[in-house]
This record gives structure tokens, C-alpha cells and sequence, in this order.
């Protein structure tokens, strides 16, 4: 937490970015290719906040934010995310957006490992059952957008290391309700690969199995 806090708000922005370094870039340009737009399938692992210099990496992009309860520090944390020119687009009211940003060949990234509450898909995560939220294998398979997962770890030295892995693409797959577990999967098990691979920079302060009751036995 201490290390999450100090790359976003205390490391000078110019020492930031040029602490930043892509990984599997070949990735992100065949995701861009489809000129469908992009999910960017992300965890809470290492330095997520870090997207906020994607399009100084060439890479445009849009986030899904939830609103903080203090109003003040919410305009101040999206001030620092906004400031190269990503999107913010809020959780609530986010469809639209998100298909405009689509629409504009933009990636949107979206934090997979969140609880999704009693109207999510309970699937397996890490072992035990965990609620999921449908939106990204939705918007997947209805706007035929190609999924790539990316995670930004934090390395000894201080970098911050952006690695991506092969894109998930189905495009000829049905918006059937019946694949959004088939996709899900597939995203979670690149997710849970690299929360075992790196656990100590899984940073999670909420009840990811809460839905299910898992952490109440």
C-alpha cells in the first residue's frame, strides 16, 4: 500500500514516466489493429494507477472509475489520472462511453478481480467462489472487441514494468450468455497466473468472495 501510495502521489511526474517501460508492446498494436477499440483486462497488482500514461505511450485510453465518498479527493486523484489525456468514464453511467471510446479505436481498462455482489456470475477465483461482473465478456462478444490483458508491475529498482500478454479475441463467437463464463475463465486464468507469480503486489482491501461467503467461514 505504502509503495502504491508513493509512485502515485509523492514520485516527481517526470521521474515517473521515465521510470515506466512496456513489455510485449506487440501485443497492444494487434489489439489496436481490429480497429474495434480494446478492453485492457487488469488486476489490482502492482502500480494499476500507472495507466494514467498510456497516451504517452501511444496508447489512447479511457478507465472506468467508481466515485470516491470525499468529493475533494475524488476531483484531485482524477486530476492526476486525467493529466495526459486518459478518459474518465464513471462506473455508473459508463455503457455509453465506453462504446464511444470503442468507437474511436480507444482502450478501456477495466479492474477484473472486484467483487461483483449478489447479481454477479459466481465462478472460481484463487481456488474458492467468487462473484464476477459480466462486462467485460459482454462487451467482448457484442462489440467484437479483442481483450488484452496488462498488468503493471513494480520492480526492484523503482521501474514500473507494464507487461502485456496475448490478446483474447473471439470475434466469431455469438453474444450468448451461455460463452460469458468460457471468456471469463479465460481472462481469470491469466489474472490468478500472475497474482501467484507476484502475491506480495496483489493489493486488496475489500472482500473479493464476499458474495459467496467464503471469508465468513
Amino acid at each position: 500500500m505504502g509503495l502504491s501510495i508513493a509512485t502515485i502521489y509523492l514520485i516527481p511526474e517526470k521521474r515517473f514516466i521515465q521510470n515506466c517501460k512496456v513489455v510485449n508492446r506487440q501485443y497492444v498494436d494487434e489489439a489496436y489493429s481490429h480497429g474495434k477499440g480494446v478492453i485492457l483486462a487488469t488486476a489490482h497488482l502492482g502500480n494499476w494507477e500507472a495507466a494514467r500514461v498510456f497516451p504517452l505511450q501511444e496508447m489512447p485510453t479511457s478507465v472506468i472509475v467508481r466515485q470516491q465518498r470525499n468529493i475533494y479527493f475524488d476531483q484531485f486523484n482524477n486530476a492526476i489520472r486525467s493529466k495526459h489525456g486518459v478518459g474518465m468514464i464513471d462506473m455508473k453511467r459508463g455503457l455509453r462511453d465506453i462504446v464511444a471510446a470503442f468507437r474511436k479505436n480507444e482502450m478501456v481498462a477495466i479492474l477484473m478481480d472486484q467483487n461483483a455482489g449478489k447479481s454477479g456470475l459466481i465462478m472460481d477465483f484463487l481456488g474458492f467462489p467468487a462473484s464476477h461482473w459480466l462486462g467485460v465478456a459482454k462487451l467482448s462478444l457484442r462489440y467484437k472487441v479483442p481483450i488484452l490483458p496488462g498488468f503493471a508491475l513494480l520492480n526492484p529498482d523503482g521501474t514500473t514494468e507494464f507487461t502485456f500478454q496475448p490478446i483474447i479475441y473471439h470475434p466469431d463467437w455469438e453474444d450468448d450468455e451461455s460463452l460469458y463464463p468460457v471468456l471469463l475463465k479465460e481472462v481469470n486464468e491469466v489474472i490468478e497466473r500472475f497474482i501467484h507469480q507476484y502475491p506480495s503486489q496483489w493489493f486488496w482491501v475489500h472482500k473479493r468472495w464476499k458474495a459467496t461467503g467464503v471469508m465468513n467461514e
